[in-house]
């Protein structure tokens, strides 16, 4: 099977991969179509506005798509592939792992024999073409902006990734939040959420663009999700009682008694970015 080959990108275009629903475990199946993102929002109308290229080919205003917020990974190997149509060939396009993970996560939630449109960088930028790569990276302000909604993919589940996103909603209950800063038996919740913020996403320098444009915003870990409003809420909680919840730490054997197991209040960058997330969410 050959492999996708890219074809140029005009200025004002973005590519969507058209993901098709699928169970988890099988082959991804796809299309990578071209469209334009112009600059000024199109008027609203009962037709659609559409660009013919030199040469006849017509390229429609991008429709609705949601845009991936991930990290590409440790393995940045491209050992696993999407099978694209082109020009009625059916073509491979190599993926990196992490990616793979997302993309077969998010293909769940999309109904039974239909689509979804998404931006995915690695997919949507011809990485070798240097000229359209810094071309589509001054527009990913608009491109986060305009989509629908983000898909933060934070990668798989571990043994207490699902007791944190649990614990979120506990936590949002505020009149159960004092009385989950003084159970002995919370530590291990407490616990699972911290580790859950040490994610290496947080630590990208994009977040802060991705999210703070984003319309709407869904972090998914594993099988579970959680919507940024209630994540971010959450963390701001944690944060402001960090230091509150030593003394569960210091009287819990599961964790040596040690009270300064949850180590420093996370970073202030974090925080900022949280608190960005919270605010542009509430918008």
């Amino acid at each position: 099977m050959r492999d996708y080959s890219y074809e140029p990108l005009e200025a004002d275009e973005i590519r969507l991969l058209e993901l098709q629903a699928g169970a988890a475990d099988s082959e991804l199946h796809g299309d990578i179509h071209t469209f334009r993102l112009p600059e000024d929002d199109e008027p609203v109308g009962n037709h659609e506005i559409v660009l013919t290229r030199e040469g006849g080919v017509n390229v429609p205003t991008a429709p609705s798509y949601s845009a991936l917020s991930y990290t590409w990974g440790p393995d940045l190997s491209l050992r696993h592939s999407i099978k694209v149509l082109q020009n009625g060939r059916l073509c491979q396009l190599g993926v990196k792992p992490n990616l793979y993970d997302a993309l077969q996560r998010l293909r769940v939630d999309i109904p039974q024999n239909e689509s979804a449109m998404f931006w995915v960088d690695a997919i949507a930028i011809n990485q070798a073409d240097i000229p359209e790569k810094n071309t589509q990276i001054q527009k990913m302000a608009m491109i986060y902006n305009r989509a629908d909604s983000v898909s933060v993919w934070l990668g798989r589940e571990d043994s207490d990734s699902g007791r944190a996103i649990e614990f979120i909603e506990r936590l949002l209950n505020l009149e159960d939040f004092d009385p989950l800063t003084q159970d002995p038996g919370t530590p291990a919740e407490w616990a699972a959420l911290h580790n859950l913020m040490q994610r290496p996403w947080f630590n990208r320098r994009w977040i802060v663009q991705e999210i703070s444009l984003a319309r709407s915003a869904t972090l998914f870990c594993g099988s579970q999700s959680v919507t940024w409003p209630d994540f971010s809420a959450a963390t701001a909680l944690f944060v402001a009682r960090h230091r509150d919840l030593r003394h569960l730490f210091q009287s819990s054997k599961d964790f040596h008694n040690h009270p300064n197991y949850l180590g420093e209040v996370p970073s202030s960058v974090l925080s900022s970015r949280l608190q960005m997330g919270l605010r542009a969410a509430k918008s």
